[in-house]
């Protein structure tokens, strides 16, 4: 099976140990012409140009010579052919030149690197070598070598100059630019390709901010890395001048480069910045990127950048803390980041020995590999942390798939369940509506001249609406209707409760005052229903009238809505109150109520007609969340179509239900008309119900239109509200 990991360790193996086995390769030559002393040195612009005798190590500082580290210094040096070398092609080793020079053997130029004022450029880091024609050497004798280098701010040579077999010298100076450029030329390369990964798949997934903040980083790095392999990029060299080029190189990406660092460690150990420190760190780099573009020359540029590093320092410190407070924390993320860290940290300490204890020229600047080697720990912990969350996103997904099947069995067996009780609850609200049904009156026949029509609508199948009439041998005695709290089952329950309470106790009692009715019903409902909460309200109705003649009603109300009377041959239509001056208290069914009621007595001629309604026609509203209201209830009705007791009802429904429209009833709604008639005969039909009397009249509500007269009523709704 294939192993990611083995192979990318294999490929790392190859990238560092194949450089190191070519450089091993290379063929040793038989004899140098080294230069290890004997140096001197001279400027053009002294009155005294005798050379000066100065050490080898001065080659490594030679800026310092001249006043202000700026202008020409003539280096010479002498040396013989020896025998083996005669006649053979010789090459010049210099090594690495700040900033620019030209070489002469016996007084004749044969090359020169870099590029002199005004258009002073470095060659960059690698080695310089060249081809020394025969003609210009004296084989037997001394040879005069004359190195002129340009300073500005810096000049030196880094390596031991020598003169050798032309390939031995090739050779030599490869394996230095290798080290010194063509190494971070491969590295600047590799690192842009990463950075674009890494930015798309930060593209991809905006969270991962430490994905945005790797690749900024390896694209800055990279622009950080042309000073040091310009030598094998010919066409940047005279791009702008040199000290624009260090400027942005050395200063500005580098600046820019520990500000990403440093948000790229918070980032990895899950530390959010402040408002405090976002403005802090803003500020320390916006100092550093002035500072660096407001310098005026190479020579100012060399000795304040050293300086202006320190902005970089105090940024860098953010990082260090954030790692200091993981430490403590014991935060699994450090562990991680100090081991992507650690190459470039080791290679500090070790360029700390190499350059500046034991000055050793020829040597590399070991940080740059190691800040390059963690850029390629971080390109591997990035990886491995990328693959791991796939990993775990695969099996969340499998494991997901695994419980969403389960899910869907255990839902698909819930809902099976769940549609077998609803089946059933459906069912069981069925019979329940058409058991409470049976327990209202349907069709009954009265003799004592009194029509009525009823309608009945509930909100649910079961309604807590309840009416009934009392009636003793063929003649209407009494009429009750009330309303439950509450909806749906358990008020319809109360209902059915209640009917036959309410019934018993008014025939019970039936020669007691209304008022006595009322409260013995309150007294057998609290202690029938025992903890139910639910409550009720209503009135009652009892005819004391003589058939033929003109009848009296007394009418007890125990928080039901005010029955209208409407007085044939008037437009107007009376809501049956108590007098205000008397106390009236009342609510069936509370427990520890002291409740109190009164009867209303007053009395109804021949086509005189009562409205008995709920408070589910009143408080019913239209689309526009009006409600119907008391005053259009009494206008309908008193201006309600002559006639039966039906077609009143109907007419009064045709209004209500012109008004309601399509807006969807919030209460159970139950309508009563009771018309006092000359008849001595009249049976009973449950409205709406289709029958031979209501068919029509029922049929017609939905097409009628609204009667003009309604037109008035918008005066008196604002006077209702």
């Amino acid at each position: 099976m294939f192993n990611r990991r083995n192979a990318a360790q294999k490929i790392i193996i190859l990238l560092f140990v194949c450089p190191v086995l070519f450089l091993s390769c290379s063929k040793k030559a038989s004899e140098y012409i080294t230069f290890e002393d004997g140096w001197a040195w001279a400027a053009p612009y002294f009155q005294n140009i005798n050379f000066i005798p100065v050490s080898t190590t001065t080659l490594h500082n030679i800026s310092k010579l001249v006043p202000e580290r700026k202008g020409y210094v003539w280096l010479q040096n002498f040396f013989t052919v020896p025998a083996d070398l005669q006649d053979k092609e010789l090459g010049l080793y210099i090594g690495n030149v700040e900033i620019a020079c030209s070489i002469l053997i016996n007084g004749v130029e044969i090359g020169n690197c870099g590029r002199f004022p005004p258009n002073e450029f470095s060659q960059g880091t690698g080695a310089s070598y060249f081809h020394i024609p025969q003609s210009c050497l004296r084989m037997t004798g001394t040879n005069e070598l004359i190195i002129k280098v340009w300073c500005n701010g810096g000049g030196n040579i880094r390596g031991m100059p020598f003169i050798g077999l032309y390939d031995d010298v090739y050779i030599t100076a490869r394996k230095f630019s290798y080290t010194h450029s063509t190494m971070n030329l491969v590295f600047s390369d590799a690192i842009i390709l990463i950075g674009f990964f890494y930015l798309f798949l930060f593209i991809r997934r905006t969270t991962e901010k430490e994905y945005l903040y790797y690749s900024l980083m390896c694209f800055v790095s990279s622009v950080y890395l042309f000073p040091f392999c310009i030598s094998e990029l010919p066409w940047l060299v005279g791009v702008g001048t040199l000290l624009s080029f260090r400027k942005l190189t050395m200063g500005i990406a580098a600046f820019i480069d520990v500000y990403l660092a440093t948000s790229f460690i918070r980032i990895f150990l899950k530390f959010e910045d402040s408002i405090y420190v976002k403005v802090v760190r803003i500020a320390l780099l916006a100092a550093a990127l002035i500072n660096t573009v407001t310098l005026q020359d190479l020579r100012t540029f060399s000795l304040l950048l050293p300086v202006i590093f320190g902005f970089a320092f105090f940024q860098l410190s953010f990082g260090i803390w954030s790692v200091i407070q993981a430490l403590i924390e014991k935060r699994n993320e450090v562990i991680l980041l100090l081991i992507g860290f650690a190459p470039v940290i080791i290679c500090v300490f070790i360029d700390l020995f190499v350059h500046v204890v034991f000055v050793m020229t020829t040597m590399p600047f070991f940080t740059i590999y190691g800040w390059q080697a963690s850029i390629i720990a971080f390109l591997l912990i990035l990886a491995e942390r990328y693959t791991q969350a796939r990993r775990q996103a695969e099996f969340l997904s499998e494991k997901l798939e695994i419980e969403v099947n389960q899910r869907t069995k255990e839902l698909a067996e819930a809902n099976k369940k769940l549609e077998f009780e609803h089946n059933q609850t459906v069912r069981d609200m069925d019979l329940a509506t058409h058991v409470q049904r049976s327990f209202y009156p349907q069709e009954v026949s009265v003799k004592n001249g009194w029509e009525i029509a009823v309608y009945f609508k509930p909100l649910s199948g079961v309604s807590g609406d309840l009416y009934d009439f009392y009636i003793f041998d063929d003649k209407l005695s009494g009429l009750g209707l009330f309303d439950v709290s509450g909806h749906g089952i358990a008020a319809g329950l109360v209902t059915m409760l209640a009917k036959n309470i309410i019934f018993n106790t008014y025939r019970d009692n039936i020669k007691k005052h209304m008022n006595d009715i009322m409260v013995k019903i309150n007294d057998n409902i609290i202690h029938a229903k025992g903890s139910i909460e639910n409550y009720l309200t209503g009135a009652m109705i009892r005819m004391s009238d003589i058939a033929g003649q003109g009848g009296m009603l007394e009418l007890v109300n125990a928080g039901n809505p005010p029955p209208l009377l409407h007085r044939t041959g008037t437009d107007t239509a009376i809501a049956i109150t108590p007098e205000r001056s008397k106390l009236q208290c009342g609510m069936i069914g509370i427990a520890g109520l002291d409740v109190h009621f009164q009867t209303v007595e007053f009395g109804m001629n021949e086509n005189d007609s009562l409205l008995f309604y709920t408070d589910g026609i009143t408080e019913a509203q239209n689309l526009s969340g009006q409600d119907y209201g008391l005053n259009r209830l009494k206008y309908s009705f008193a201006h309600a179509e002559s006639g039966s007791a039906e077609k009143k009802l109907a007419s009064v429904l045709r209004d209500f239900m012109i008004f309601v429209d399509d807006a969807p009833l919030k209460d159970d709604v139950t309508i009563i008309v009771l018309k006092r008639s000359a008849k001595s005969e009249k049976v009973y039909k449950n409205f709406p119900k289709q029958s031979a009397s209501s068919t029509a009249d029922a049929a017609d509500l939905e097409e009628a239109d609204e009667p003009e007269e309604l037109e008035e009523l918008e005066e008196l709704e604002e006077v209702d509200e």
